[in-house]
């Protein structure tokens, strides 16, 4: 656990294009987490639109699953470049210090990791839309 006592908060983010109902993924994480160091964790989903650009005009629209032609020229199918992606953005904690009780949650010291890998349906390379403060 990386000196982790309690995971606090997990973000992820989900692309309405990555094939992942964000419902189900809160569902299932629930599930996973007990008897974990993040069982109280709160899971934030963000879901992030699909948008496709059509390479005729330039234009950057809202797309879906279904192929469809630029809706400004009617010219081109659109490419998609974003909502496919599906990532752990942060994951919060709270981190004990060395020699310290682990039944103890006093003095403990409040950490934030910001995840710079992630999972993409079709290996989009764009970095992560949170930074560390």
């Amino acid at each position: 656990t990386n000196g982790a006592a309690v995971v606090k908060d997990i973000f992820i983010e989900v692309g309405a294009l990555a094939g992942v109902m964000a419902p189900a993924l809160e569902f299932n994480l629930d599930i996973a987490k007990h008897n974990t160091c993040a069982r109280d964790a709160g899971i934030h989903i963000q879901e992030i639109e699909g948008r496709g650009r059509c390479p005729a005009c330039g234009g950057t629209f809202p797309m879906g699953f279904h192929i469809e032609p630029c809706p400004r020229c009617e010219d081109s199918y659109l490419r998609m470049v974003s909502g496919n992606e599906l990532r752990v953005l942060e994951i919060e904690v709270e981190k004990k210090k060395w020699g310290e009780d682990p039944t103890s949650l006093l003095r403990r010291t409040k950490v934030v990791y910001y995840l710079r890998s992630r999972c993409s349906i079709f290996g989009s390379t764009q970095s992560p839309a949170r930074s560390p403060a």
